[in-house]
């Protein structure tokens, strides 16, 4: 009669397979994270472009470029106080112009150009996500992040022009 040695791990072998498996997966999340972020900044680089082309494109059909900011000339240096012109108490942005060739029609339809950011605070208040660079963030703002100073949490961009 024979008799058979039972076979199973070892507590020493369980743990080396487990601790090669943990090396592994150590050296593969950088990786993972690499590629997350060259993606990121590939849909960084399409935002830009996108705007870059409805730029253009503003051009093409105004023969001029937007301008910096919407500003009506009877409004230059009449704020009593500092404070008012950093809330926008008068115009818009150059990315208002730009709205309709964004694919962002009916956002730009109830902006009112003959009025300032504070009397468009709904629509300026809204999220676009080609104005995001996603490498920086998301595109929506945390609550307690105050935009303008005015209670805002969202709008914005993270793209200068001038």
């Amino acid at each position: 009669m024979k008799i058979s040695k039972p076979t199973a791990f070892t507590l020493i072998e369980l743990l080396v397979v487990i601790a090669i498996i943990g090396v592994l997966v150590g050296l593969l999340l950088p990786a993972v994270q690499q590629a997350r972020e060259a993606a990121r900044r590939i849909s960084c680089m399409n935002n830009i472009k996108q705007i870059s082309l409805a730029i253009h494109g503003l051009y093409d059909f105004q023969k001029q470029f937007p301008a910096g900011a919407n500003v009506s000339s009877s409004q230059w240096g009449i704020y009593d106080v500092v404070e008012e012109a950093d809330q926008g108490a008068d115009g818009s942005s150059w990315l208002v112009s730009v709205l309709p060739l964004i694919d962002q029609q009916p956002l730009s339809d109830q902006w009112d150009l003959t009025t300032n950011v504070r009397s468009n605070s709904e629509v300026a208040s809204k999220d676009i996500s080609t104005f995001y660079c996603p490498s920086r963030r998301s595109g929506v703002r945390s609550e307690d992040i105050n935009m303008m100073f005015l209670g805002w949490t969202s709008g914005g961009t993270d793209y200068g022009g001038c």
